[in-house]
């Protein structure tokens, strides 16, 4: 009677009456059978599983304990009752990640029964398994692959191929197929297991649904999104109908269910599913359970997607809390609990309070699971990834390199991580200007994801894109569109045309197109995927905040004003609401609606717009960080055309110091502000000072970018201008022939773009004599502006 009230009790969740009515049997075994007894030992065994069920492993250690002292005392150090107690222990250890510990008692207990069962035993076979499950969760894949098929080899032989064990097995190694990015041989290893199920257990049992479960994990994991998502919702007919609507497999299914729509970015459906499955587990094991903690996460998660920053943090910190309550402060659960709050403060621009956690969780992952661990180089990868963002490129260039380094070196490390770790290194690489060596990663992490995935999935999707975007910062824009295309062709079919994410790919081509200067095709892609952003994600979203920036940028470069500020004050004010008023894009956003401010000469709107976007970016970023300086860059440009040239030399030189030293005196950015302090003595008739500015500024862009993009093409101009009014009129016709011919070549002969050029040179040649080429000039220029209806 008392057994099924205990079995009652747990089964309902109520686990503090169970733990009475154990402590009160236990009380009553010691008084009637004395503390050395054997029932006071399975007894204590009863506690310490109840305990650790509940997360709550300091008590349930200490009556592990108690009860191996009571075997050893009974039995001795080498019977199997002893082994027992030992691998509670390991299990207990497994859990709260004590992998060595656990490892250390799995390994006693395997010793004990080996020699009182032989090798061919059921609970031999299960110690083995178990020894792989520590193996696999040190990322030590070969040692978990030998002990799995160890098991699975003496399961066979124990109950043949058809045994619920044997697919117990099965879904060890595929899980392990999996992380090693062996897809077809894990699918072949799940499927097996299922048949197996079903022919036992029959087609809807329990097991039956979650061998199906990790079926549509790795679909999922491999983009094929319809597959994964027919077998959760398989999984979860089976348990709705044969669980208890409170079963903590149900919830496993509906997280797994909501992860999925997540990524399908079906909000409203994903929170549905996720709050279902939290309420399941927090009716099973409490508000205060670390698998609660783990669905807080994920809606965090979730949450933080959809920009909603201030409903995602208190549920970081509320899982933070309950883990390092349950496993101590330097347990691997809650280095992943710091990584995930740190995400969500990078996101939000925190980048000093980002890195202070993401450091924290690297010295918990480093201490606990040793430099050489897949987790570790994570850390070192999403560390290194908020310095860059601070500007910080030294340190985080050795922390990806030694990323790189343990993929490269580890043969088990999954393609992927591989993959990532060259793009991330690339996009440093990038954001310095160092081109060639950014294209050599970004094409071996592209051939990397097309060996493992094929040439439609999307990771290589998002390496095509990378490429693009590396070839249009050269100005290599012939080579980058088509890659563009092809990013959208891939997500049109794996996503369809009203997906997220397919927004974003139209809103890429559409600033391709807008930086060439090619305002009528970039627009269409502009509206349908501010379109689609509304449609799917709201109009509150900061991806529609993006949209409407873009937007208004393309409405101030076609000089339709009143639209252009009403679509920068809209974007400004969803950033304001959603991502905080110190977020690094709103101080993106407020250069460039002063930039339009001063461009329609509202001086008086522009610098404050100016001096604010400086005030959040010396507030969040590092002193040396690239962003303040164009901030400090913008601000000169401000002042030099209000004549101002004193305050506009001071904000020049500050940039050009900030920049030579994050980014080096090679840099792109450091060219630009050359030929603005070149422009500046220009403007001063300080000719000396200017030309080897200029000459500087040309050197570098030609070095970096080639010698026919639209930077060298302005310098040339401003250079050959300068000549002009020092009457160098012999040096100053070939510049301007040369950037003629590049713009020529990058639009074509009747873009706007090349209207400053032709006039300025029409002007050049009427000053030496040569009437019918300005004439010639002349006509061209009045041929762009009939065509583009420009005064």
């Amino acid at each position: 009677m008392q057994k099924d009230l205990l079995s009652t009790y747990f089964e309902q969740g109520k686990f503090t009456e169970a733990v009475k009515l154990l402590v009160g049997t236990l009380e009553t075994a010691k008084q009637e059978l004395g503390t050395e007894h054997p029932e006071v030992a399975k007894l204590l065994n009863n506690l310490a599983f109840l305990h650790r069920f509940q997360a709550k492993y300091e008590e349930s250690e200490r009556y592990y304990r108690e009860a191996l002292a009571i075997d050893q005392n009974l039995y001795g150090d080498d019977q199997p009752q002893v082994a027992a107690d030992y691998n509670n222990l390991a299990e207990l250890f497994k859990t709260q990640g004590r992998f060595d510990a656990a490892e250390e008692y799995y390994r006693k207990a395997l010793h004990i029964w080996q020699r009182h069962l032989g090798n061919k035993d059921a609970t031999v076979a299960t110690v083995l398994n178990n020894l792989g499950g520590v193996y696999y969760a040190q990322a030590r894949y070969d040692l978990a692959r030998t002990y799995y098929l160890r098991s699975l080899e003496m399961w066979k032989s124990i109950h043949g191929e058809n045994h619920k064990n044997v697919a117990t097995s099965l879904n060890n190694l595929a899980e392990l197929h999996k992380q090693t990015e062996n897809y077809e041989e894990a699918k072949t290893l799940l499927r097996q297991a299922i048949s197996i199920l079903e022919n036992q257990l029959g087609k809807d049992h329990p097991l039956v649904a979650t061998s199906i479960n990790n079926l549509a994990n790795i679909y999922k994991t491999m983009g094929q999104r319809s597959e994964a998502k027919s077998l959760y919702l398989r999984a979860l007919h089976i348990l709705e109908n044969a669980s208890s609507t409170s079963h903590p497999n149900l919830a496993t299914t509906l997280n797994n269910l909501a992860l999925l729509y997540e990524g399908e970015r079906n909000y409203s459906l994903a929170e549905n599913h996720f709050h279902r499955a939290l309420d399941i587990l927090r009716n099973v094991y409490g508000e205060s359970h670390p698998k609660v903690a783990r669905l807080m996460n994920n809606l965090g998660y979730l949450y933080k997607t959809q920009g909603k920053y201030s409903q995602a943090e208190p549920l970081y910190q509320q899982a933070l809390a309950i883990d390092e309550k349950s496993f101590g402060p330097d347990h691997t659960e809650v280095a992943a609990d710091l990584n995930n709050l740190a995400g969500l403060l990078q996101s939000q621009g925190r980048y000093s309070e980002s890195e202070k956690h993401y450091r924290h969780a690297l010295e918990i992952w480093e201490a606990a699971l040793g430099e050489l661990h897949p987790n570790v180089a994570m850390a070192r990868n999403n560390l290194a990834i908020v310095l860059q963002s601070q500007g910080k490129f030294e340190s985080a260039e050795t922390l990806f390199q030694d990323a790189l380094s343990f993929y490269e070196a580890n043969s088990n490390a999954d393609p992927s991580s591989l993959a990532s770790a060259l793009n991330n290194l690339g996009g440093l690489y990038k954001s310095q200007s160092k081109y060639k060596d950014a294209e050599k990663l970004y094409h071996r992490a592209l051939a990397l994801r097309k060996e493992v995935y094929g040439n439609e999935h999307p990771d290589v999707a998002e390496s095509l894109n990378n490429l693009a975007e590396l070839y249009k910062a050269q100005g290599k824009f012939v080579q980058a569109e088509p890659l563009y295309k092809t990013v959208i062709n891939i997500d049109e079919k794996r996503l369809g045309r009203d997906h997220p994410d397919f927004a974003v790919d139209l809103n890429n081509l559409g600033t391709f197109y807008l930086d060439q200067g090619k305002y009528g095709e970039a627009e269409p892609f502009y509206n349908d995927a501010l379109e689609i952003s509304k449609r799917q994600l709201g109009c509150d979203h900061p991806d529609v905040g993006m949209n409407l920036h873009n937007m208004a940028s393309l409405y101030r470069a076609q000089g339709k004003f009143n639209d252009a500020e009403k679509y920068y004050l809209e974007a400004l004010e969803i950033w304001e609401r959603t991502l905080g008023e110190d977020h690094p894009n709103i101080a993106t956003l407020l250069h460039n609606l002063a930039e339009f401010y001063q461009s329609t000469d509202q001086f008086d709107k522009a610098e404050p717009m100016y001096h604010r976007a400086l005030s959040i970016r010396e507030k969040t970023l590092n002193p040396d960080h690239p962003d303040i300086a164009a901030s400090l860059n913008n601000l000169g440009s401000f002042y030099f055309l209000q004549k101002k040239y004193d305050e506009a030399e001071d904000m020049f030189n500050q940039a050009l110091a900030i920049w030579e030293k994050t980014l080096g005196k090679e840099h792109s950015h450091t060219a630009t502000c050359l030929n603005n302090l070149a422009e500046l003595y220009r403007a001063q008739f300080k000719y000396e000072q200017a030309e080897p500015l200029y000459k500087e500024a040309l050197r570098i862009w030609e070095k970096n970018e080639g010698l026919s993009t639209m930077n060298v093409a302005v310098c040339l101009n401003s250079l050959s201008l300068m000549y002009e009014l020092q009457g160098r009129f012999e040096e100053a016709e070939p510049l301007l022939n040369c950037s003629l011919l590049i713009l020529q070549n990058n639009y074509g002969k009747t873009d706007p773009q090349l209207l400053t050029v032709i006039e300025n040179l029409a002007v050049l040649y009427q000053k030496i004599g040569k009437y019918d080429k300005a004439k010639e000039l002349e006509e061209r220029a009045d041929h762009i502006k009939t065509i583009h209806r420009l005064k």
